[in-house]
């Protein structure tokens, strides 16, 4: 961790599994120390993660989703809210008739995707299986959702009510609410290849393709609030999504001359039931967007130059 602080390289991305009852104070004094040099690591609710999966454990992929270890993901697919927002008449009609008709169909495509994954591509008979570093049981699709910003100031909008999400309690509690039935659905919804006949929750991070929409429940990007209210009003988002969420707290640079600060508001986060804490920091060349570190500089020089390196 401190070497990494010193060379604030883009890879590797790190992922720091917090225990309360294991790791020590110092260490993650350390880790959230990193934060404000280099915006690493991503630091992982290590119980909330443990207690979503059986003895056999599970890992963090791409830094911030957790899946079954000797398992992962057979498929991801993903639902822009917003879109689904815009189908519905009221947030009644929203969370009754639009949202389970695209849940459906979220549900039609995982059985195909995942169906040529075990049945026709032949991946389950290869060597991976035969010698035990995979388990065919162990593979979940993840049912990934984005753009819940925007779909609560529409909701909000088509019941002519004045909320703005992340600032006010009333958009806040929409958003818990189609959370919470999106957990309900995945919950009991049964798939052929799932973990234990289900799939896994997940809020997305974001690809290049999506356009004016937010990824996973994020605040949109220049609203966000102080960090303290930022976190309080996503954390109750989190109990939901075992397979991964990644909220990005924005934090002014006046941390690097107070690192305790940081600490306090990771320990805070994952007291109030974040499964992660991620923070990027104000002045920090090195940021965090989606899941992956970038070099604000490599980008003012890509644009003069071009790129000779990838890390994808």
């Amino acid at each position: 961790l401190r070497i990494d602080a010193e060379l604030k390289q883009v890879a590797p991305n790190l992922t720091f599994m917090y225990d309360p009852s294991v790791t020590p104070d110092e260490l993650l004094h350390v880790a959230t120390g990193n934060i404000c040099e280099c915006s690493k690591p991503h630091i992982a609710n290590y119980p909330l993660h443990a207690n979503t999966y059986d003895e056999k454990g599970f890992g963090i992929v791409s830094c911030y989703n957790s899946l079954p270890l000797a398992g992962g993901a057979n498929t991801l697919v993903r639902m822009n809210l917003k879109q689904v927002a815009l189908q519905a008449q009221s947030q009644k009609d929203f969370l009754t008739k639009v949202l389970p008709h695209y849940c459906s169909l979220m549900y039609e495509l995982i059985e195909a995707r995942s169906t040529f994954l075990h049945q026709q591509s032949h991946f389950f008979d290869s060597f991976l299986v035969k010698e035990q570093l995979i388990e065919e049981s162990r593979f979940a699709p993840m049912f990934g959702i984005y753009g819940m910003a925007e779909a609560v100031s529409i909701l909000l909008e088509k019941d002519k009510i004045t909320a703005s999400y992340g600032h006010d309690d009333l958009a806040n509690q929409l958003g818990y609410q189609i959370s919470a039935t999106l957990d309900k659905i995945v919950k009991t919804t049964p798939v052929t290849y799932g973990y234990n006949g289900r799939a896994l929750l997940h809020a997305q991070g974001g690809i290049s393709l999506d356009l004016d929409v937010t990824p996973g429940v994020r605040i949109p990007y220049g609203t966000e609030p102080d960090p303290v209210s930022h976190i309080q009003a996503l954390a109750e988002h989190h109990q939901y999504y075992p397979s991964g969420i990644s909220d990005i707290i924005t934090i002014d640079e006046t941390v690097k001359s107070n690192p305790e600060a940081m600490y306090q508001l990771c320990k805070g986060a994952l007291s109030l039931g974040m499964r992660e804490f991620t923070a990027n920091v104000d002045s920090n060349d090195l940021i965090r967007v989606t899941g992956y570190m970038i070099k604000l500089s490599d980008i003012a020089q890509f644009k003069e130059h071009g790129s000779r390196t990838n890390t994808t």
